[in-house]
């Protein structure tokens, strides 16, 4: 770290890491709240997932599961988009956490990966999050079956993990260079 970092870190957080995560985490509501669109109450489409997902791969699954859960309890008071349920907020936090794990294994070392730590972490969050949690918060909240949710959700999280997968290979490359 930088001197001017030393002096202004909090436990290991420097102010520049605190501020570029709220900035993801000030993207993420926006993206999510503001300029997704809701297919029907079981289906969105939005980039929301995407600086979340960045937040675990630059700064590792404890501030990635900060971002989660910073954005989603304040993008649920600002525009709540149906019921409070727990278990977004906790698809939120793995959404940071996973990426940030797999980063541990892939992007730390002589021979980073950064395309295979991207494709792998959306596909993780895409199975484990969207398609199996998400749609069991769904089933709750909705009195539908999980099953039949999960089938109509499949195609969209396959397309989903392509299209975040490109952005994100983009973006990722992009931050490295200006250091962010």
């Amino acid at each position: 770290m930088e001197k001017s970092e030393e002096v202004r870190s909090v436990k290991g957080i420097s102010t520049k890491i605190l501020v570029r995560s709220a900035f993801l985490a000030a993207l993420s509501i926006v993206l999510t709240r503001m300029l997704s669109v809701m297919l029907d109450p079981a289906h969105r489409i939005g980039f929301g997932t995407i600086p979340l997902m960045l937040s675990g791969l630059i700064y590792g699954p404890y501030i990635g599961g900060i971002v989660g859960l910073v954005s989603d309890l304040i993008g649920v008071m600002i525009n709540p988009q149906g019921a409070f349920h727990f278990g977004f907020t906790l698809n939120a936090i793995l959404t940071g956490v996973i990426p940030g794990v797999v980063k541990l294994l892939f992007l730390n070392g002589k021979r980073e990966r950064p395309i295979v730590a991207i494709v792998l972490s959306n596909v993780l969050v895409m199975i484990i999050v969207y398609m199996i949690l998400n749609t069991l918060w769904l089933s709750q909240l909705l009195g539908k079956g999980m099953y039949a949710l999960l089938i109509t959700r499949i195609p969209k999280s396959i397309v989903e993990c392509v299209v975040f997968s490109i952005i994100m290979i983009a973006l990722y490359k992009a931050l490295k260079k200006t250091k962010f």
